[in-house]
């Protein structure tokens, strides 16, 4: 693969985030940024019930769907 070429990842899903900014994953409300409210994240399980975060092409953190927060 090339420099210039973007790297390319299969995420699991993605989910909307709500106006009030959360996500909502296996029944349980996730807080996400207020600003990424009404956009959609690329999430990909990484460990067990551990999932990475991405928007567009940068990863922005992990959830732990215990702690339920990003």
């Amino acid at each position: 693969m090339h420099g210039s070429q973007a790297r390319i990842r299969f995420h699991d899903c993605d989910l909307l985030v709500t106006d009030c900014s959360h996500i909502c994953m296996y029944r349980k409300r996730i807080n996400i940024f207020t600003v990424m409210a009404g956009q959609r994240l690329d999430i990909e399980e990484v460990d067990d019930g551990v999932w990475l975060v991405s928007f567009m092409r940068y990863d922005l953190g992990y959830i732990d769907l215990e702690q339920r927060t990003l």
